[in-house]
């Protein structure tokens, strides 16, 4: 997508190389990924996860989601690890695990809500700063930029879904 103009490109990017750039250490493919080498998950959100991860963006509930994070997902979740979504990607949350009943929030309530609803997923209204926690299935969700209008309510709610999932894994 063109930032200047809001439409999209034909540039060809390639997501590990931008990772790469903007986490500024160590990445890798998420073929790599087992979750049993971990204990949290953290999905960060941005356009990218319903665009790059899944192009829920331009399809809705019909979109496809690239296999890698799904697979992540579903382990994760089987696995039992606390899992954390920011922004949009909570949509992805949803998306594969919506039959499991999970709660989850992009903040406030939206055509996008409502959809993600109807394949079983309950969206909670948070502010900029909340956090929805779902105990049951241990994900934490916090909407940043789906309602934040500085990067200082970013902030505040990220570090209160990271407290809440520090919180789960010591429930275990």
């Amino acid at each position: 997508m063109d930032l200047y103009n809001r439409s999209d490109t034909s540039e060809k990017r390639n997501v590990l190389i931008e990772s790469a750039r903007l986490a500024r250490g160590n990445i890798f493919d998420l073929k790599k990924f087992k979750a049993d080498d971990y204990d949290a998950v953290i999905f960060p959100g941005g356009m990218g996860a319903v665009t790059n991860w899944c192009d829920y963006a331009s399809k809705g509930l019909a979109c496809k989601i690239n296999p890698e994070i799904e697979r992540v997902i579903k382990e994760s979740y089987a696995n039992h690890l606390v899992i954390g979504a920011m922004c949009i990607a909570p949509t992805l949350l949803a998306l594969v695990l919506g039959g499991e009943h999970i709660r989850f929030t992009l903040g406030a309530d939206s055509v996008n809500t409502k959809e993600l609803e109807t394949l079983g997923a309950v969206h909670k209204e948070t502010s900029a700063t909340g956090v929805c926690v779902d105990k049951e299935h241990r994900i934490c969700t916090t909407p940043a930029y789906m309602l934040a209008t500085n990067i200082s309510e970013i902030f505040a709610g990220a570090e209160k879904m990271v407290a809440e999932m520090i919180m789960l894994l010591n429930e275990k």
